[in-house]
């Protein structure tokens, strides 16, 4: 599920909605603000708390559960705490239920401390979490821990994510106040015990953790609330702060898609030459083919085995189609990549001496290309013209002989290392997918559905890369716009339900998706 915005107002959706940023950036941009304004930092905490409780109402409204028996709220000592005492405030103050769990109170002198001060004053209390008893009516908010954890949970946090859980057990919806406790908010890892949330409210900026690693799992239904950014100093603070990344949306890049002229024809659209579908695997390469085609190529080739040729033809007889054999290479495989406006190298080559030697070939034609999959074994270390490459975290760790365990707790890093290594254009694929362009630009994808957690999504995904590419996109262009096509399409396919979506019913709603805007 996609981010939404908890906004009050046009420029709560465009001061940092597209920005993701380190929770130490954050922080330093909260002390610009306070800075900006010349006000204490707990005006900030304020803002937050009467954003947080809106929030609950809104989402309690949303639910349509029975009447709230009780907001139930885990407090830890910091500044997620004091957002959490907060909303218990403004909560009593509304006539609700509120009980208060913490291991201790924070200390004094700190903003935390006055937020739980003005909770006790209007009649709170505070209990140890041995005594909560979980209830099915409960509302349970996560306010342990904030984002700029690292590491795991001390013993006594953890405690509280197991009564958490009990409660989640019981139908209770968790909401956590800016990150799940427990997950990091830098990479999306997770050290031991964290919190599984249904919803999450994150403030001033998105954590890159909340969009990739574990951190949808962890995050439920992920809404955003800037609070910053309503005046001219704060907008300038945000501008001074560079984004780690940005967050990239359909809505975000359908501006990309091209306008057509009334007068036009297929070689005003591209060429596009897909290579793959060794001896048994042909089912990759016709998939590409399939979805090059529904995203508007003027002309998609497919080079594959000859056993496949006549699969490919039955199922799209538009595809011009070479059958070869393993006997050798014929002159006409160079003549058809002469002629191709970009390459696609990758879905089901195999292996074996059949797919290196067709890739060995095609490496040396000057074209834009994506590379995938098995193309991967081949990848050549520098390319003149725009390389896609979009590996998973294990074709990754085996092109940067890390582990793919490396590769999950570093997908920032490692995506930057593929692209300044290979001086490509890389897709580290996963949830929260991390594309990183050869000047340096970061990208997050923030489109997706468990639907898509099936054998072909790759191969339909290179095979739209390709048809952009070439229809003349950039590289950049044709990376994030081909992304964003490939995640929303999987939403939509999965919108009758997650299980047993098709790879191929991708292409109808990409097809549907890039005549949106036309």
């Amino acid at each position: 599920m996609k981010t939404q915005f908890y906004a009050k107002s046009e420029w709560d959706r465009c001061a940092t909605a597209n920005h993701l940023m380190l929770p130490s950036q954050v922080q330093r941009l909260e002390k610009k603000i306070v800075a900006s304004r010349g006000l204490g930092t707990y005006v900030l905490m304020e803002r937050a708390g009467h954003v947080l409780f809106s929030w609950f109402q809104h989402i309690e409204q949303q639910l349509q559960r029975a009447a709230c028996r009780r907001l139930v709220i885990m407090a830890g000592s910091g500044n997620n705490g004091g957002d959490g005492y907060l909303l218990a405030r403004l909560a009593i103050h509304k006539g609700y239920q509120v009980q208060v769990y913490a291991a201790k109170p924070p200390r004094p002198g700190v903003d935390a401390f006055l937020a739980y001060i003005k909770y006790l004053a209007v009649g709170g209390s505070i209990e140890p979490i041995d005594e909560y008893q979980p209830n099915d009516k409960d509302y349970v908010v996560d306010a342990l821990v904030g984002s700029g954890l690292q590491g795991p949970l001390r013993e006594s946090e953890a405690l509280f994510v197991v009564k958490i859980d009990s409660a989640r057990a019981l139908g209770c919806p968790v909401l956590a106040v800016d990150i799940p406790s427990g997950l990091e908010g830098e990479n999306g890892s997770t050290v031991g015990k964290c919190v599984e949330a249904d919803y999450c409210l994150t403030f001033i900026a998105i954590k890159p953790g909340l969009l990739s690693g574990y951190g949808p799992n962890k995050t439920g239904q992920l809404y955003f609330a800037p609070l910053i950014g309503d005046n001219l100093a704060e907008r300038q603070s945000i501008k001074d702060e560079q984004p780690i990344a940005n967050r990239i949306t359909f809505q975000a890049m359908a501006e990309l898609i091209r306008q057509r002229p009334p007068v036009c024809h297929k070689g005003d659209f591209g060429h596009v030459v897909i290579i793959g579908g060794a001896q048994g695997m042909g089912g990759a390469a016709i998939m590409a083919a399939e979805a090059a085609m529904r995203s508007g190529c003027g002309w998609v080739s497919l080079i594959t085995h000859k056993e496949h040729a006549t699969a490919m033809l039955t199922r799209c007889p538009e595809v011009m189609t070479l059958g070869l054999d393993d006997e050798g290479i014929p002159a006409s495989v160079g003549a058809l990549l002469e002629r191709a406006t970009a390459i696609v190298v990758g879905p089901g080559l195999g292996a074996g001496a059949w797919g290196k030697e067709l890739s060995e070939l095609a490496f040396k034609y000057n074209k834009p290309m994506v590379i995938d999959a098995d193309g991967l074994r081949y990848l050549p270390s520098r390319r003149e013209e725009a390389t896609l490459i979009t590996p998973h975290p294990g074709e990754a760790a085996r092109l940067l002989c890390l582990s793919t365990e490396q590769i999950i707790a570093q997908r920032f890093q490692s995506a930057k290392t593929l692209t300044q290594q290979f001086n490509c254009i890389t897709l580290l694929k996963g949830r929260g997918s991390t594309l990183v362009s050869p000047d340096g630009e970061v990208g997050v994808l923030d489109e997706g559905s468990p639907a898509m957690a099936v054998a072909g999504m790759g191969d339909v995904l290179a095979g739209l890369l390709g048809s952009l590419l070439a229809q003349g996109y950039d590289g950049w262009d044709a990376m994030r716009l081909g992304a964003a096509l490939h995640g929303r399409a999987g939403e939509m396919a999965g919108e009758c339900g997650v299980v047993g979506t098709r790879a191929t019913e991708l292409c109808h709603e990409i097809r549907l998706l890039m005549n949106s805007t036309i």
